[in-house]
């Protein structure tokens, strides 16, 4: 079986960490970026998805970051035709406010805080594989 791979968006190391950690324990490869501006698709010149196929097999990503929210990458994702299934997106933060809230869930059924992360993020994966 080919090794599952998952990406991770978080601007604070501690979590960034945390998050990788308890996705290498579930047996995933993972890659992490601080700002999800990094990634590929998130340069301006990319209008749809460049990809034939889901690019990884889960995204986890953290709301409040310096260039780009969580919400807003997940928003552009997905009007650019991501090919990741929503229910293997997530995303995670320690504080959205009433509005974050509904659209997170607009987005993605997959809404964590962060103080109870390790166990959200270990019952998503294993419900979703």
């Amino acid at each position: 079986m080919k090794q599952q791979i998952a990406v991770v968006f978080d601007d604070d190391d501690l979590f960034r960490s945390l998050f990788t950690r308890i996705l290498r324990e579930k047996g995933f490869k993972v890659t992490t970026y601080s700002d999800p501006s990094l990634y590929f698709c998130s340069h301006p010149s990319i209008k749809t998805c460049p990809v034939e196929t889901p690019c990884v097999d889960f995204l986890l990503s953290d709301n409040k970051m310096p260039e780009m929210t969580g919400l807003e990458f997940l928003e552009r994702i997905k009007q650019m035709g991501c090919k990741i299934p929503d229910k293997r997106k997530a995303i995670v933060s320690g504080s959205l406010e009433n509005g974050e809230q509904q659209k997170a869930m607009q987005l993605t059924s997959n809404v964590f805080d962060k103080s109870d992360a390790k166990e959200k993020i270990s019952f998503w994966i294993e419900e979703s594989k």
